[in-house]
């Protein structure tokens, strides 16, 4: 993922430092974010209601760009298309959905894909409307790939 949900970092963000929050914010694939989260995490600094959610940053949210699949297709039948809001700001959800279509397409892939929504930890929306709306947004962005 190029980028943390919005939704997440609306949440999260007035629990931390403002420095780590820009950092989280602006370059959540610069390696030195991660040491960062680790820092903060270890300071004993984040508070125990907010712990399970800061604790995403390490375990849920992913770092690596969709290239890295390429040499793995043979082996995939299926693809999980995990997202946790739709707030498509810079493109951060529609992007590697696209990236991923034209990987696939290249590829003939023709396994599974499917979605599933993992920002119910601090939204209230409507889980089914919520998978509806991210399959349109994937629909969309795959065929955009085929461009």
């Amino acid at each position: 993922m190029p980028a943390l949900p919005i939704s997440y970092l609306d949440t999260l963000g007035p629990s931390l430092p403002a420095e780590l929050l820009r950092r989280l914010s602006e370059g959540w694939l610069d390696p030195d974010t991660l040491e960062a989260v680790v820092t903060h995490l270890r300071s004993g600094s984040v508070p125990a209601e907010v712990h399970a959610l800061y604790m995403d940053l390490l375990v849920r949210f992913g770092r690596s760009p969709v290239s890295v699949l390429r040499d793995i297709l043979p082996l995939v039948g299926a693809f999980h298309l995990k997202f946790w809001d739709l707030d498509d700001d810079g493109h951060r959800v529609s992007q590697p959905l696209r990236e991923l279509g034209a990987i696939l397409r290249a590829w003939d892939f023709a396994g599974t894909l499917c979605s599933e929504w993992g920002g119910h930890g601090w939204l209230d929306d409507d889980p089914a409307d919520m998978t509806r709306e991210h399959l349109a947004l994937a629909r969309s962005a795959f065929a955009e790939s085929e461009d």
